[in-house]
């Protein structure tokens, strides 16, 4: 393959992703705001709790919920920035000639 064929496949391989990560903005930021949303919820829950000094079933539903919600939403998070870094580690090795 001639040199210029391996470079207009990176750049068409990063403007690929580019895009990809252009389309997933929107979903990204609501896993971000979610995230934000359940991390200030979860230390509201234990605020009142060490106030209180009292546990409830409907503090401890929060604070799972909350500590739940933030672990989806860096996993979902986590997961799509992984495999789009598989992506271009895909395509470097291919180009380094270790298919």
């Amino acid at each position: 393959m001639p040199p210029h064929s391996n470079e207009d496949l990176v750049g068409r391989t990063l403007d690929a992703l580019d895009r990809l990560m252009r389309m997933f903005a929107i979903e990204r930021i609501l896993y971000l705001i979610c995230a934000i949303v359940s991390f200030v919820l979860l230390i509201v829950c234990l605020v009142f709790l060490f106030q209180t000094r009292q546990i409830s079933v409907p503090q401890l539903a929060m604070v799972f919920g909350a500590s739940g919600l933030i672990a989806a939403s860096a996993a979902r998070v986590s997961f799509f920035l992984n495999k789009s870094f598989d992506l271009v580690s895909t395509i470097i090795q291919q180009l380094a000639g270790r298919s």
